[in-house]
C-alpha cells in the first residue's frame, strides 16, 4: 500500500471511531469538555471527565469499531509512552504506544493520555499539564488477555489517602486511572530530556511518570512504576495501590498532587449494555459459536466448563468468554436432558452476567458453579442426571443475569 494510501485509510478509521465515540458519550449523559470561563480546579475536573467519557466509550464500542469486528468489548488503548521507548511512535505526540519491549500480555501501564488516538484535544489541568494515563494489563488491546469479560476486574485499587483502609472488593478494582499530575514537586524534574525522540510540542516536558505522578512513599505507594523504563511499565496480573487525591505531608507541605478519576469494569459493560441491540447480537453470536467447542458424546453423561484448550479454534470475542460456559451432554444416543420440553443431546450453558451474590475471582470461586448458575439450572446441573430445563434459550439484557440454554439435537 502507497504511503498516501495508508495516510487516508487512517484518517478514514480515526474519523469514524470519533463518530462512535461522539455518540457513546451522548449514551453516558457527560457534556463534552469546554475550558472557557471556568475556575481552575473547576478545569481539572472537566478535563478528568472528558479523558474519562472518551476512554470509556472507546472500550465500550471497541467491536463496532472499523478493525475490530471480530474483538469483544473492553479494551482500551495503550498510553502515549513516547518515541524514546515506542520507536515506532517517536515524533508522533498523543498517539497510543504500538508496541515495545516489556509490554508483555497483562502488564499493566502508565503513560500520557493518547489524546490523538482518542480524537482529542491535548486535555491539561488548571496548571496546564496534559492528563497522564494508566491502564490495567488486562484490559489493554494490544498484547490482549486471556480473557477479558463483564467478569474480568481492575489491577488498580484506589485511595483517597494512603491511611485509608484498603479496599478488599475486587469489583470495585479500576481498569483505567486517569490523573492530572498538578505542579511540579520537589525532585521532579519535567524537562525535555536533550536529544530525546519524544515529541512535546503539545504537552512539553518528558515522558517519565515520577516526574508527573507522585511518589508519596517511593516503596508502596507511588503512582508510578518505579525502577522501570520511564517508570510506566508494570508486573503481569499484580495489584497496586494508587492515591487518587491530594496529600499533605506531616510537615505541612503538599507531598503528593496528583487528582485522579477512575473507570471501573462494571462501568463499560453497563454503556456496552446501553447499545441493546449490538450487546445482544454479540453475545447470542459468541454463545453460537462456543458450541463448536463442546466434547463429543461419550458411553455416559458428562457436564463441565468449556476446555480453555478450545480457545485457539475460536474467534477472538468468543475465545474472550470461554469461562462463561458450562455444558451437559448426554450419552451417545441418547436425549437425557431437555430444554424448554425439547429433547436435546446437549446443552451448553452461557452464565448470564453475575448477581450481587455471586463471585467469580478466585479459583475456588470459579470451581463452584453456584457462582455461574441459578435455580433450576443449578439444581439439575449439580444433579448430574440430565433433566428438564427451563429458562431463555437468547440473550437479553432486560434479563442480563439469567442463564442461557442452547439445545442440541440428536443427529
Amino acid at each position: 500500500m502507497l504511503a498516501g494510501q495508508h495516510s487516508q485509510g487512517m484518517a478514514l478509521v480515526l474519523m469514524l471511531t470519533l463518530l462512535s465515540v461522539l455518540s457513546l458519550i451522548g449514551l453516558l449523559g457527560l457534556p463534552p469538555y469546554r475550558a472557557p470561563n471556568v475556575t481552575m480546579a473547576t478545569r481539572t475536573a472537566q478535563a478528568l471527565q472528558e479523558a474519562k467519557a472518551s476512554l470509556l466509550a472507546y472500550a465500550a464500542a471497541y467491536p463496532l469499531l472499523p478493525g475490530h469486528e471480530d474483538e469483544t468489548y473492553g479494551y482500551f488503548p495503550l498510553p502515549d509512552m513516547g518515541g524514546e521507548l515506542d520507536n515506532l511512535n517517536k515524533n508522533k505526540e498523543g498517539w497510543a504506544a504500538t508496541g515495545f519491549s516489556g509490554n508483555s500480555r497483562d502488564v499493566s501501564l502508565i503513560g500520557r493520555l493518547p489524546w490523538r488516538t482518542l480524537r482529542l484535544a491535548p486535555l491539561k489541568d488548571e496548571y496546564g499539564e496534559c492528563l497522564w494515563y494508566a491502564i490495567s494489563g488486562n484490559f489493554k488491546n494490544n498484547p490482549k488477555s486471556r480473557y477479558l469479560n463483564w467478569d474480568s476486574t481492575g489491577l488498580f485499587e484506589t485511595r483517597s489517602s494512603p491511611n485509608a483502609s484498603a479496599n478488599t472488593n475486587p469489583y470495585s478494582y479500576a481498569a483505567v486511572v486517569i490523573f492530572a499530575p498538578g505542579p511540579v514537586l520537589t525532585g521532579q524534574d519535567r524537562r525535555k530530556t536533550t536529544q530525546s525522540k519524544d515529541a512535546v510540542d503539545h504537552c512539553h516536558g518528558n515522558y517519565d511518570a515520577h516526574n508527573y505522578l507522585d511518589p508519596y512513599d517511593t516503596s508502596t505507594l507511588s503512582n508510578s512504576f518505579p525502577n522501570s523504563s520511564n517508570s510506566g511499565i508494570g508486573s503481569a496480573n499484580v495489584l497496586k495501590t494508587l492515591i487518587t487525591t491530594p496529600q499533605v505531608g506531616p510537615d505541612g507541605p503538599l507531598w503528593h498532587n496528583d487528582r485522579a478519576i477512575t473507570i471501573l469494569p462494571s462501568e463499560i459493560f453497563a454503556l456496552a449494555k446501553k447499545q441493546t441491540s449490538q450487546f445482544e447480537q454479540h453475545i447470542n453470536s459468541l454463545i453460537s459459536k462456543a458450541s463448536a467447542c463442546l466434547p463429543n458424546p461419550d458411553t455416559q453423561l458428562k457436564q463441565g466448563a468449556l476446555a480453555a484448550s478450545c480457545a485457539i479454534t475460536l474467534d477472538s470475542a468468543t475465545s474472550k468468554w470461554l469461562d462463561q460456559f458450562f455444558y451437559i451432554i448426554c450419552a451417545a444416543g441418547q436425549s437425557c436432558v431437555t430444554v424448554n420440553s425439547r429433547p436435546c443431546q446437549s446443552v451448553l450453558i452461557f452464565a448470564g452476567e453475575r448477581s450481587a451474590q455471586q463471585m467469580r475471582v478466585t479459583s475456588s470461586d470459579k470451581s463452584d458453579p453456584a457462582n455461574y448458575l441459578e435455580g433450576q439450572v443449578l439444581a439439575t446441573y449439580r444433579a448430574g442426571t440430565g433433566g428438564a430445563l427451563q429458562g431463555a434459550e437468547r440473550y437479553q439484557v432486560a434479563q442480563s443475569s439469567a442463564d442461557v440454554l442452547l439445545c442440541v439435537p440428536s443427529a
